[in-house]
């Protein structure tokens, strides 16, 4: 008997990382032999060699039509006819004869009132916005039976949205990635503020719902109250010069990261800022109580469901409100040792990759003893 698991939609962020840890974790703990893995190209090749496995492992070519790719999909569940299949990220355009799960991690469903309220998107955007999401969601309604998700909050109001039961939602925490470990212990000493610029680390992509772009809005306010700081971005070259021509001294660009030089990016900082509209959930949170950083983030559900008392919380659409608490960070050495500690007990929380691939193989293999 064999369970399918489908990673053909894990193609960049945190769903190739996990597609990524939950494989390896397979192929390094032997059970192989009990998966048959869909794959789109570009994640075969961040696997490297899989001769050894070449009957457990399975590539969808990314030129197919929709019609070819479903027509694939197809012929592999009827030659394997698993017990179940686990989709890692959703929403799929297939729905198997087989129990699917479905991992969800899509704020934009979730959070759609809190995100169209901010004023983040013009009008033409948020027409566009809401028929790409209503899609996304019938998607997931019409092709999921069981749903994964990243925090207690998301399992709450997509239960509400979608009207599923309790056992329809199962909350599998995101986690750190495992190049991570080993830090845990590493001693953040306060910065010899104000003597040097106290370095606030805002890492990610530089989408809309990030809202990095609160960045240039409240430097006028941190200039005038002559505040001590420097934000390091990771943009592209072009983003960088777009967002923050003419406040270099301020703003330093890192460029797009890898997982390792991400942590010397932590290394070299002193605390996380984090100024996000829409999340499921966002590894720099863990990664920073890994690192020892506190962080700034936003006062929204999502974040303090992770979160907890690490963070320091701030409306996110609110200049001032921003700045003041920058400010309060940066001024109160007992704020700042306080915020690292509580990181280290909410870490706690937040299971490890091995958990996580542990727990994913669990909820799937389980179906085994329904079907």
């Amino acid at each position: 008997m064999m369970y399918i698991i489908n990673a053909f939609h894990c193609r960049a962020g945190g769903g190739k990382q996990i597609a990524l840890s939950l494989i390896n974790y397979i192929i390094e703990n032997g059970q192989m032999k009990q998966f048959m893995v869909i794959l789109n190209e570009p994640l075969k090749k961040e696997l490297g060699d899989l001769s050894k496995y070449q009957d457990n492992f399975f590539t969808i070519e990314d030129d197919l039509s929709y019609l070819g790719k479903l027509k694939k999909f197809k012929m592999i569940e009827n030659k394997i006819k698993p017990p179940a299949v686990l989709s890692i990220f959703g929403p799929t355009f297939w729905k198997p004869k087989a129990f699917h799960i479905v991992g969800f991690a899509k704020p934009q469903i979730v959070y759609e009132k809190e995100y169209l309220s901010s004023n983040a998107l013009s009008s033409f955007a948020k027409i566009k916005f809401r028929l790409k999401y209503t899609l996304q969601k019938w998607l997931f309604m019409a092709n999921s039976d069981c749903y994964i998700v990243e925090s207690d909050d998301v399992n709450l109001r997509l239960r509400q949205q979608f009207g599923l039961k309790e056992s329809e939602v199962i909350t599998v925490s995101n986690t750190f990635n495992q190049l991570f470990n080993g830090y845990e212990n590493r001693i953040s000493e306060y910065p010899n503020y104000p003597t040097v610029p106290f370095r606030l680390l805002a890492i990610g992509t530089n989408y809309p719902h990030k809202n990095f772009s609160i960045i240039r809005k409240i430097l006028p306010l941190i200039i005038e109250q002559n505040i001590n700081v420097k934000f390091y971005v990771t943009f592209s070259e072009q983003e960088y010069k777009d967002s923050f021509s003419g406040f270099e001294e301020f703003v330093i660009n890192l460029g797009v990261l890898s997982v390792k030089e991400c942590i010397e990016a932590y290394k070299n900082c002193d605390a996380l800022f984090l100024p996000t509209l829409l999340e499921c959930f966002s590894a720099s949170w863990p990664e920073s109580m890994m690192m020892g950083l506190p962080i700034l983030t936003s006062d929204r559900s999502f974040s303090k469901s992770i979160c907890g008392e690490a963070g320091i919380y701030f409306d996110p659409l609110s200049p001032i409100d921003v700045v003041d608490k920058i400010q309060l960070l940066v001024k109160d050495r007992e704020l700042y040792n306080r915020k690292i500690e509580e990181g280290k007990l909410q870490l706690k929380k937040i299971p490890s990759a091995v958990d996580r691939a542990e727990r994913y193989l669990k909820i799937l293999k389980k179906q085994e003893h329904k079907s």
